[in-house]
């Protein structure tokens, strides 16, 4: 398949498959005689592999430390280890996400259920003087 063709099955902009190639994390396309690329469905694979490592965070440097293009130099304990790195990081960011998220929901409920004989503007000052590990 040509360049074209790639783009449109992987999604991938042909300017960005030609930089992938550049930056050697994309293998060398074969070239025909006349000398256009020629893709196969390995390259589909490739590039589906980078769009997934780029989904969950990874720069381009550490997709290439990840999926070398040489067979020789792939350690497959490195890039288990890599990856599960990946996941802890994405644990501790829901972790996170997930304590901001309960502290917002308070924030929420304590504007909603505000004591009748309050203003709003009194709620919002009271909700601005409390400690705020209670929110």
């Amino acid at each position: 398949m040509n360049i074209g063709e790639l783009s449109r099955i992987s999604g991938v902009a042909a300017p960005t498959i030609r930089f992938y190639e550049k930056i050697q994390l994309l293998p060398k396309a074969k070239r025909h005689a006349n000398g256009y690329r020629h893709y196969s469905d390995d390259d589909v694979a490739w590039l589906m592999w980078i769009q997934r490592a780029q989904q969950v965070g990874f720069a381009l440097e550490e997709i290439k430390a990840l999926l070398p293009l040489d067979d020789d130099a792939h350690q497959h304990e490195i890039m288990v280890a890599r990856l599960q790195q990946r996941m802890a990081e994405m644990e501790a960011q829901i972790q996170q996400l997930t304590l901001g998220k309960q502290k917002l929901q308070a924030v929420v409920d304590a504007i909603l259920n505000k004591p009748a004989d309050v203003s709003c503007a009194e709620n919002a000052q009271r909700l601005l003087q409390q400690n705020p590990q209670q929110a």
